[in-house]
């Protein structure tokens, strides 16, 4: 990505170890992978939604790409066969992945289907409260229990290096610590479980469990 007014100065963000010789950076009282910044500033700025978008927002590890497969279904039925050959990730983007262009327009400005846009973010809802406050567009938050959503993150990454594996113990001090990727895992919750209260007719909020 080119240098342009989402740069940021990585130094000047607080900085915590996380796995091995990782570590994540803490913006917007949230922590990141440092790579990431750029990208979730950008959405954070310019990122419009239509009325008729669907946001599936979700912390890592918690069902995302579940529910991804499950609203794709409901909302592109006529095309549900596509999960047989493409991933719930291609199919409902990210918003903090390459999904808004150099210009901050939606590579794609059309509907996915004759509904509606159906995208997918783990950015919490205190940075996107300035865009979700003010659009009608329908949210599905997906949680989990805690304990179950830290397994999962630390069989994950250690699925992931392949090497200088990451003890539970480990794992448990940051998840409690609230240092993981778009952590802290419980204001995660908070921030759109508080946005469900505000607007229950807008926001679905659902447990992994249910």
């Amino acid at each position: 990505m080119e240098n342009d007014e989402f740069d940021i100065d990585l130094a000047s963000l607080p900085k915590q170890k996380w796995v091995g010789d990782d570590h994540l950076v803490q913006y917007g009282g949230f922590w990141f992978v440092p790579q990431h910044i750029s990208l979730i500033k950008r959405v954070i700025k310019h990122f419009n939604p239509f009325p008729t978008d669907v946001i599936l927002a979700s912390s890592p590890k918690t069902g995302t790409t579940w529910l991804k497969s499950l609203l794709y279904s409901i909302l592109n039925h006529s095309s549900k066969h596509k999960l047989a050959f493409k991933h719930p990730h291609e199919l409902v983007p990210f918003l903090e992945g390459p999904v808004l262009t150099h210009s901050n327009e939606l590579p794609f400005s059309t509907a996915l289907s004759d509904a509606c846009r159906l995208f997918s973010t783990h950015i919490s809802y205190q940075l996107l409260a300035k865009t979700l406050d003010s659009c009608e567009s329908r949210i599905v938050y997906v949680t989990r229990n805690p304990k179950d959503n830290l397994v999962s993150l630390w069989h994950f990454m250690n699925k992931r290096r392949g090497h200088q594996p990451w003890t539970i113990d480990e794992a448990a001090y940051a998840f409690c610590h609230g240092v993981k990727p778009y952590g802290p895992y419980y204001d995660h919750v908070i921030g759109y479980r508080a946005l469900y209260l505000k607007r229950p007719e807008n926001v679905k909020f659902v447990t992994y469990e249910e």
